[in-house]
């Protein structure tokens, strides 16, 4: 397991996750879908094993499409990183926090690809989430070694055209969406070429 990843409970962000993805969502090319009304369905995380980067897979709802979007929460910029980061905000425990886009931060990047490699799934949390989902990954096949991988992440779960089809292994969510489970592939790892 993941190991448990420790949570602020009860702490006030300003802006909000959902307040700085709205923000950011629109000026990507992944976005198909008006995101004013961007709504948590779930999310799980993943732990740092140095303790210092926030990861977080959220899954969010907007304009009837789901998204998945992988965050890090740093407590300091991410150099060379401009182009990954969502913005800032204020945690009232931690004080200023620069949020990324996961893709774009190597601590995310590494712990996705050794829970897929590792047949790993979610930590657990330190603090019960309000609305958490459920992440495992698939393992790969005998003699692939993560140093030879590259992870993707599957932005429209719901949707299944995110993932390349020279995929090795997966990592899988499942959330609620309204009265409903939904399970999709939210990341995956192929082969560097």
């Amino acid at each position: 397991m993941s190991g448990v990843a420790k949570l602020s409970g009860g702490a006030v962000l300003r802006p909000t996750k959902l307040e700085l993805m709205a923000a950011w969502m629109p000026r990507q090319p992944w976005c198909c879908s008006a995101v004013d009304d961007l709504e948590l369905l779930g999310s799980y995380r993943l732990v740092d094993p140095d303790g210092e980067v926030g990861i977080e897979g959220m899954i969010v709802k907007g304009g009837g499409v789901v998204y998945h979007v992988p965050l890090t929460y740093r407590s300091q910029e991410l150099a060379g990183a401009e182009d990954w980061l969502l913005g800032t905000m204020d945690h009232s425990v931690l004080g200023q926090r620069w949020v990324y886009d996961g893709l774009g931060d190597p601590v995310c990047v590494l712990e996705l690809t050794r829970v897929i490699c590792e047949a790993d799934r979610q930590s657990d949390t330190s603090v019960p989430q309000h609305k958490p989902a459920s992440a495992q990954g698939s393992g790969v096949p005998a003699g692939v070694h993560s140093e030879d991988l590259t992870v993707g992440v599957v932005r429209t779960p719901e949707q299944g055209d995110d993932a390349p089809t020279a995929v090795v292994g997966t990592l899988s969510a499942q959330w609620p969406d309204g009265d409903s489970q939904h399970t999709g592939v939210v990341a995956y790892v192929i082969r560097q070429q």
